[in-house]
């Protein structure tokens, strides 16, 4: 056998050490790129915080002080996270006085604690859309439910002659997030639960998510920019929903105190539109 010389096993050293230097600085590299997307990440999580919270002080001080324009003529009031907060309600909506309480981010007990800012000033409907973060988080629909449930009594006593809109949770791509899979599997099992909520409650549950779904029951491409928020086309079709949904009251009752009297009459068959009994008719309806 032929030993290597002096000089070969020098070279060999030489390219070893070589080696693992270059295999240490692509491991340092890497970790202080995972670092700064770290970094990136708290930075941004942190803004969107601030920017929440921003968001939510913002409606406190409107609520307490009475300056918010519409306050006294609001015909519908959107509650809940950031697929409420993105869209120009006012101008979707046009006819109607819309007041946007939607903050990205915000979880079933999140809007609970800011409700009563939410519908100051005693709108006559109020649509409440919330609950996808919560099942990001992996929390079970039923106590997501349980939560909703203690909205609609909040908003229930704050406004006896509101009419409540409670939302289905819309459908999302699975792989639009780690826990996008198991998300995606309690949307069903929490809108069941939303459903019975509704009917025990008598008030009108929106089911958006047929209109939005594709054929697998997921958020249809077309509908959505990143798999779980929408796009116009998208907010289109949700709108659409709403529209329908404040057109016909719950079999033909208002939204008003459990057991009580309802406060608007069901719809004609003739298409007139529906016609209040208790309460004005929410503006852009038919009279």
């Amino acid at each position: 056998m032929i030993q290597p010389t002096g000089g070969a096993r020098r070279r060999r050293a030489v390219g070893i050490v070589g080696l693992v230097l270059v295999v240490g600085a692509l491991g340092a590299m890497a970790a202080i790129a995972r670092q700064a997307r770290n970094a990136r990440a708290r930075a941004l999580a942190g803004g969107r915080a601030g920017t929440a919270e921003s968001r939510r002080d913002v409606f406190r001080a409107l609520a307490a002080s009475g300056a918010d324009p519409t306050a006294g003529a609001v015909d519908l009031v959107l509650v809940g996270d950031s697929l409420v907060a993105t869209a120009e309600w006012g101008e979707l909506m046009r006819g109607r006085a819309v007041r946007n309480r939607g903050v990205a981010g915000d979880r079933v007990r999140d809007v609970l604690g800011r409700i009563d800012d939410a519908v100051a000033g005693e709108p006559r409907a109020v649509l409440i859309a919330v609950g996808i973060n919560d099942l990001l988080d992996g929390d079970r629909p039923e106590a997501v439910a349980a939560g909703e449930a203690s909205i609609v009594a909040r908003v229930r006593q704050r406004c006896p002659r509101a009419r409540i809109l409670l939302e289905g949770v819309l459908p999302i791509r699975r792989e639009t997030d780690p826990a996008g899979p198991a998300a995606a599997d309690a949307i069903p099992r929490l809108n069941d639960a939303l459903r019975r909520l509704a009917a025990e409650q008598r008030v009108s549950f929106v089911d958006a998510g047929a209109a939005l779904a594709d054929g697998t029951g997921e958020l249809d491409r077309r509908f959505t920019t990143d798999g779980v928020h929408l796009t116009g086309a998208g907010y289109l079709r949700w709108l659409s929903q709403i529209e329908g949904a404040l057109g016909q009251p719950p079999d033909g009752r208002g939204s008003g105190a459990a057991g009580g009297a309802s406060t608007t009459a069901p719809v004609p068959s003739s298409g007139a539109g529906v016609a209040a009994t208790g309460a004005a008719p929410i503006a852009g309806e038919a009279k």
